[in-house]
């Protein structure tokens, strides 16, 4: 009983919460589109890419996720 504790202790300690780490991957993805965005921006077109993207990051996952089924 007492290792069984000690076990799910330690692996309690190791995981992270789902919702810090998707905060995490929301926050990466939103800053790799960001920086594609600027990219287009400065080498391809100012008058397309003249507004910055105002999305929350979550709402940019979503809608990569939805690209990538059209893919």
């Amino acid at each position: 009983m007492a290792r069984s504790l000690l076990i799910f202790k330690l692996f309690k300690k190791t995981q992270t919460k789902p919702e810090a780490a998707l905060i995490k991957t929301n926050e990466a993805l939103f800053k790799r589109v960001n920086a594609l965005y600027e990219e287009g921006r400065k080498k391809k077109d100012p008058e397309v890419f003249r507004d910055n993207i105002r999305l929350a990051p979550e709402r940019v996952r979503t809608i990569v996720e939805y690209l990538q089924d059209m893919a």
